[in-house]
């Protein structure tokens, strides 16, 4: 939804609670920039005029056939998209765009806390809320901003740096396969000014694709990081245990070590990643690496709810194959060496589930049992046998499946009675699924549980 030559400053932000949203209006807030915004959970009356705005912004979460919308188009306003508004805020700056299948939001947190910590006072706007922080923060430093590939809007921003995770396929709904989405970050990284860097993982086997891919004169210039000796930062080991993840990783020709309180190897492999990137921004490995001792986390990336009687309780916003081994794998750190997994899963996406059925399914098969909620799916109305793909490997696997037909106190009950001390309940997915944890919690903590 690229519109050029659009004047972006007095805009009008269309679902401007949401968390993308409200990240631009955050860093409106704190730059004492002029706009207005409307979400439909304030109520038809609490509509502001339009009269000195600009333009219209949106995410793509957003209908084009909003009522929002329509009124907007109707008085005369153009309609952009909200990584052109954040594009015009990176002007004049060192912009660094995070991007990547997986863990682009994590990364992005993780790379503004360097920052903050580092003194270099950054703007950033991440896709997700950091714990004590939030989701955007005005300075003047770098601007570290999430950029999305799911709706190809990363394309509308212009940074001098990138970080790319992970390269897999996903968005069935907007990307054909895994050629596509390569296509796509190609043309991003090729946007990148020839003075440009990108940072890429050769441990990621999509990642060492688009290495390829950008071999050739003409390109900014490639940093890589990864167990390979021939990365730019080469990663010695990497560990994962209950309380945390550890990396040891040669920086800019200096050794570190990269403490992370949260369990988890792609956890460390993106704490790699983000330190590798903050020393192309100045800061020095070993002072980047000590800031992520007290990086507080994302909510919902394996945010812990708690420890009740020796029950852990952890929310997760994994949703795709990958993200769900990664996530389990790591939460099983967490268990006692007999513990057991337990997931409540709220599949994502109609056509999601439809594609990638079979993978869920085997890749929640690490858990215990699964109890399985219907498909938070924002567009498209799943079908009535949409979940049976999840079901079928499930059995196959010998594991456990409970339909539930809404989230509800009954979905918390059976999570916590199915429970024990040493165990995990891991609530998972984008949607709703995540008020089940202080519910699981509470009943936990209820004397009729509590033996």
């Amino acid at each position: 939804m690229w519109v050029p030559g659009v004047d972006v400053s007095r805009p009008h932000l269309i679902g401007c609670d949401g968390v993308g949203m409200s990240a631009l209006a955050a860093l409106y807030i704190e730059a004492r920039c002029a706009f207005t915004g409307w979400d439909r959970k304030r109520g038809e009356g609490r509509r502001p005029a339009l009269d000195a705005a600009t333009c219209a912004v949106v995410s793509s979460a957003i209908d084009p056939d909003d009522a929002e919308v329509l009124r907007a188009r109707a008085a005369g306003l153009p309609v952009v998209h909200r990584a052109q508004a954040l594009a015009s805020l990176m002007r004049d700056r060192t912009g660094v765009a995070v991007t990547g299948t997986h863990g682009k939001t994590t990364t992005a947190a993780m790379l503004a806390h360097i920052l903050t910590e580092a003194g270099q006072d950054p703007t950033f706007a991440v896709g997700g809320r950091l714990v004590g922080v939030g989701n955007a923060r005005t300075g003047r430093g770098p601007m570290v901003v999430e950029a999305d590939e799911s709706d190809r809007s990363l394309l509308l921003l212009s940074p001098q740096v990138a970080l790319v995770t992970n390269v897999d396929d996903d968005h069935p709904e907007t990307l054909n396969g895994l050629n596509d989405t390569l296509a796509l970050f190609e043309r991003f990284v090729r946007r990148l000014p020839v003075t440009g860097t990108v940072v890429l993982c050769t441990d990621d086997p999509g990642a060492t694709m688009l290495i390829e891919r950008l071999r050739g004169p003409v390109t900014p210039r490639v940093v890589t990081y990864g167990s390979s000796l021939a990365a730019d930062t080469v990663i010695g080991k990497m560990t994962t245990r209950r309380g945390g993840s550890h990396a040891v990783a040669r920086v800019g020709g200096r050794q570190v070590d990269v403490h992370l309180p949260f369990p988890g190897r792609h956890l460390a492999l993106d704490a790699v990643g983000a330190v590798t990137t903050a020393h192309l921004l100045g800061v020095p490995p070993d002072l980047a690496a000590r800031a992520l001792v007290t990086y507080p986390g994302v909510e919902r990336r394996l945010t812990l709810h708690g420890n009740h009687h020796g029950i852990v309780v952890v929310d997760s916003f994994a949703h795709h194959p990958t993200a769900i081994a990664a996530d389990l794998a790591a939460v099983r750190g967490i268990a006692v060496p007999q513990g057991r997994v337990w997931v409540a899963f709220e599949p994502s996406g109609a056509v999601r589930v439809e594609r990638f059925g079979p993978e869920l399914g085997r890749a929640l098969a690490t858990s215990a049992g699964v109890l399985l909620l219907p498909v938070h799916s924002q567009f498209a109305t799943p079908g009535p046998d949409a979940l049976e793909q999840i079901r079928r490997e499930l059995s196959e696997h010998n594991v456990p499946v409970r339909d539930a037909p809404e989230i509800s106190a009954d979905s918390a009950r059976f999570l916590a009675e199915l429970a024990g001390p040493g165990d995990v309940i891991v609530t998972m997915g984008t949607g709703r699924v995540t008020e089940l944890g202080p519910q699981i919690c509470a009943l936990l903590d209820s004397p009729l549980l509590v033996s």
